[in-house]
């Protein structure tokens, strides 16, 4: 996809979902702090199923009709649970659509992690508006984390409390 290309973001298809697991992996594995031990593409796959039953909100970016990006949120829990753009096609805005795609649609705000190790990820969410409340310890990997939020226009930062309840759900 070339700088001026154009993209759709629109809810994934059942038929796609093949794409947003290989979109996942392909993005996580190359991201800056992955261990060996990420789940594989099948893994990713058998989750994506789990979650949507659990009530994901999944979103697929497209170019051509290509899948270049995805947008996993548990708008329930405000919590956006994943972003990723294919390592092809970042730093062509899909990555910023998504996020503002959250924002709208959890507009009262929304938490995330990420692991520490990603400082391509966290200048990002910084440089958009989300703050970074904590550290932690992946729950299944193991890894170091960094806990994010964000809240409509930036003049309410989270509280203490909204720290708390992150950190349980994240």
């Amino acid at each position: 996809m070339d700088k001026g290309s154009t993209f759709d973001i629109r809810p994934a298809r059942t038929d796609e979902l093949d794409d947003v697991a290989a979109i996942w992996f392909e993005s996580a594995r190359r991201m800056e702090g992955v261990t060996a031990a990420f789940p594989s593409r099948a893994e990713l796959r058998i989750r994506i199923d789990r979650e949507l039953a659990a009530g994901w909100d999944l979103r697929i970016a497209l170019s051509n009709g290509q899948a270049v990006g995805i947008l996993a949120l548990n708008p329930a829990e405000s919590k956006l649970d994943q972003l990723f753009v294919h390592p092809d096609n970042q730093g062509q805005g899909i990555g910023l659509a998504l996020l503002e795609l959250a924002k709208r649609v959890m507009p009262n705000g929304f938490t995330l992690r990420t692991p520490r190790a990603n400082r391509r990820g966290r200048l990002f969410y910084e440089r958009h508006g989300l703050d970074l409340f904590g550290e932690g310890v992946h729950p299944h990997l193991g890894t170091p984390v960094c806990f994010y939020g964000w809240r409509d226009g930036g003049n309410a930062p989270l509280t203490p409390d909204d720290r708390a309840a992150a950190g349980s759900r994240i």
